[in-house]
């Protein structure tokens, strides 16, 4: 009996010693494969939104900035300038589920509706994706942008109801507001 236990641990000790190490969950990056990672992601954001503008029958180019952009209805009178004072009514949902996570036009649910953002336009008062394409909109402007999450709420998400690395769609209007 004892000779058993003593084979059967023996055995044990032996078959442990001969399995491959534990290798660390998680492991840095080195700086090149980041990059490629990157790479990687961005080429694959833009494929999914390529996509989806097909889909949606929008006719999105990506401006210089890489916002998709449409603009559905032309403004009236000339275009928003840096530093002039914006109204933005917006519903943002997420490109790939569909879920609207903000508006300002009705309420969702019970969540009580969104107020629309007031900014200084292009002064960094809202995300990048916003405050880089105001300034080609005018007064009145309704405009559909298609936002990669480096210009939008990024790896975190806003930390409320958008989670983090969402390509968001953005379905905007702005009104100038007079001085």
């Amino acid at each position: 009996m004892k000779r058993a236990a003593f084979v059967i641990i023996i055995t044990m000790l032996c078959m442990a010693c001969t399995q491959e190490p534990k290798r660390p969950r998680h492991r840095m990056l080195t700086q090149k494969e980041h990059t490629e990672l990157n790479k990687k992601m961005f080429l694959r954001d833009s494929l999914l939104i390529t996509r989806y503008c097909i889909a949606q029958g929008l006719d999105s180019v990506p401006t210089a900035s890489g916002i998709w952009l449409t603009i559905t209805k032309n403004g009236n009178g000339d275009t928003i300038r840096i530093g002039e004072k914006v109204r933005i009514t917006y519903i943002i949902s997420d490109m790939l589920s569909g879920e609207v996570y903000y508006r300002t036009d009705s309420a969702i649910g019970k969540r009580a509706i969104d107020k629309p953002y007031i900014i200084e336009a292009a002064k960094g008062q809202a995300i990048s994706g916003i405050d880089d394409v105001i300034t080609l909109l005018t007064d009145g402007s309704e405009a559909t942008l298609v936002l990669q999450p480096d210009k939008a709420y990024g790896l975190i998400g806003d930390e409320d109801r958008i989670n983090g690395r969402r390509l968001l769609v953005y379905r905007i209007r702005t009104e100038k507001i007079k001085s």
